[in-house]
């Protein structure tokens, strides 16, 4: 029997009562769409003489039921206050790539700590090992969106600003999310095959970056 398609969650926010850890968490008849295996990330709390937040794996589940309580533990062990290094969550996305096929990486959140030009580096090197980078932005900050826009154009994804406090579970991430997952286990021609607003956006952009990278390399 083949292993399911991997995808891997990373969010990337300080605030641990924040609205996103709900909206993910209930996303998860979206996340598990498609037969997926995932791996949530995110920061936790500091642990006995430790100055930073560590960076948390979790196992890889493919249940949305499973989902639902890592979420939950996670944000209990989330403590807020420090720097969360984007390009530190893509790094490990990169080491799961490099020992088996990933095929898509979301990161949700914003930019804080980290070096936003590794970051960039990093997607594309996911995008090389056939993971395409997704982001999704929940701050207002023109850093964020100028980071999370190259990191997901170098990783071949797609770049979104949503607002967790004030969006539909059933309008934009909800529905890209979706076709995330049937993205990770059919390809393209599982976006083109949906031919709805997500799928399309998606296709969209996905195609953009491909351009501009076919461009970089002529």
């Amino acid at each position: 029997m083949a292993e399911a398609s991997r995808m891997i969650i990373a969010l990337a926010t300080e605030r641990p009562g924040d609205a996103i850890w709900n909206r993910i968490k209930v996303l998860r008849d979206e996340i598990f769409a498609a037969p997926v295996a995932v791996q949530f990330m995110y920061y936790g709390a500091e642990g006995p003489g430790q100055n930073r937040r560590p960076c948390v794996s979790t196992r890889w589940v493919t249940d949305g039921n499973d989902w639902a309580r890592l979420v939950r533990h996670a944000n209990a062990s989330c403590v807020c206050g420090c720097y969360v290094l984007t390009d530190a969550m893509l790094q490990h996305a990169l080491r799961e790539a490099q020992a088996a096929p990933v095929q898509a990486v979301i990161l949700i959140g914003e930019l804080h700590g980290g070096r936003p030009d590794d970051a960039v580096a990093i997607a594309g090197r996911l995008r090389n090992l056939g993971a395409r980078v997704f982001c999704f932005q929940t701050d207002h900050s023109v850093a964020t969106e100028r980071a999370f826009s190259r990191i997901a154009e170098a990783g071949g994804g797609a770049f979104r600003q949503i607002d967790p406090h004030t969006e539909g579970l059933t309008e934009r991430m909800s529905g890209m999310v979706e076709a995330i997952s049937h993205y990770a286990v059919g390809g393209k021609a599982a976006l083109e095959a949906r031919d709805d607003e997500s799928a399309n956006l998606l296709l969209e952009q996905m195609a953009a970056a491909d351009r501009t990278l076919a461009r970089s390399r002529s």
